[in-house]
């Protein structure tokens, strides 16, 4: 496979922490950044999902919360974030409701 130069201008900040990971991970920048770049499947989730917590109930945190929006804004399905989270699709789908709601 032939390679072509490529440039990419990143804030140093954000070089430092992918260099951080490449030597933690024990690859090459080359290699990290490459293997962004490929598209990853996400599993297909349909349906309600019922909660997989074995605990008992818990509260999700706002952390969580605050997670499960930018899942949602990333185009994930209630129930692809159930499975992520653990919980009830139900759990999600009723406070996202009530987030719209409160809008």
């Amino acid at each position: 496979m032939s390679m072509i130069p490529v440039t990419i201008n990143l804030p140093p900040a954000t070089f430092n922490r992918l260099e951080k990971i490449a030597a933690a991970r024990g690859v090459t920048m080359r290699d990290l950044i490459a293997a962004s770049l490929e598209p990853r499947s996400k599993p297909k989730v349909t349906g309600n999902v019922a909660s997989s917590r074995t605990d008992g109930y818990s509260h999700l945190t706002d952390d969580e919360w605050e997670e499960i929006l930018r899942l949602r804004a990333a185009k994930w399905t209630v129930a692809q974030i159930a499975v992520r989270f653990g919980c009830s699709s139900s759990t999600i789908y009723k406070h996202l409701q009530r987030m719209k709601e409160g809008a």
